[in-house]
């Protein structure tokens, strides 16, 4: 096999591991979004299996009482969904551009490639200056390739801490805390308590359960504008980044390729 065949081979080679490497994102992007989309239904459940069991125990079953869970549902699936939204939005950035830096390092290996054989020609064809100006580009474009690789590293490791924090955010805003059920404890207190919601078990729903759920909700509503306001600045603040990080691996290329 001579050396044009086997840097065909390595080309094609090249075009194999960037397919591989962009399947692999997709599928780690089908995972988290599976992941977030059951932890979103997990909640989602809790929430109603919380609500509609102490509209159980309250015996608030009027229309009213129903409109009022309907709205503390749908304001808290909002809130759920605004969250897990915007880091799916982070993620689906940073996967973009772990994508776009796979893909400009496959194009400088390639370049290394066709920039050592133009080197190996002018050797032999006793050009020592063209030689000479195919070893600086094919050193400056190694050193290209190198900073892909940090970049990619770096794009790898915020993919893992966007997954995790989304799993932490959507876990530490949306627990609603059982407080009223302690109430229920106790044969006597049970007694009283049903008691109780013969005569006024919507009122004392009213004031107990959706009162202490729409203070709750304040809170919630709260976290959630800031830690989307949070995912936003990271959000952009990535993207900057990103922006620089590839003007100045060019700047670093053409200043490299361009010295005397």
């Amino acid at each position: 096999m001579d050396s044009l065949q086997i840097e065909e081979k390595i080309v094609l080679t090249i075009k194999e591991l960037s397919e591989n490497e962009n399947n692999k994102l997709l599928l780690w992007a089908a995972i988290y979004q599976n992941m977030v989309a059951e932890l979103i239904e997990i909640k989602k459940k809790e929430f109603k299996d919380y609500i509609y069991g102490q509209a159980k125990v309250y015996k608030a079953n009027s229309k009213k009482s129903q409109e009022l869970i309907d709205k503390l549902i749908a304001q808290y699936e909002n809130d759920l969904n605004s969250v897990a939204g915007q880091f799916n939005s982070e993620y689906i950035y940073i996967q973009n551009e772990t994508v776009l830096t796979q893909s400009n390092q496959k194009i400088a290996i390639a370049n290394i490639i066709a920039s050592k054989r133009g080197e190996i020609k002018a050797i032999e064809s006793n050009n020592e200056v063209l030689a000479q100006k195919f070893r600086k580009k094919v050193y400056a474009t190694t050193q290209k390739k190198l900073n892909y690789d940090v970049v990619i590293d770096e794009c790898m490791t915020r993919l893992e801490e966007c997954k995790k924090n989304t799993i932490n955010s959507i876990n530490e805003i949306f627990t609603i805390k059982n407080n009223q059920l302690s109430k229920n404890n106790g044969l006597w207190r049970k007694f009283i308590n049903l008691f109780k919601n013969l005569f006024g078990g919507e009122r004392h729903f009213r004031k107990y359960i959706v009162g202490q759920l729409e203070t709750n909700f304040k809170e919630i509503d709260k976290k959630t504008i800031s830690k989307i306001s949070d995912v936003k600045i990271e959000f952009l603040s990535f993207a900057t980044q990103m922006n620089k990080t590839r003007n100045a691996i060019n700047y670093s290329f053409n200043e490299t390729l361009n010295k005397a």
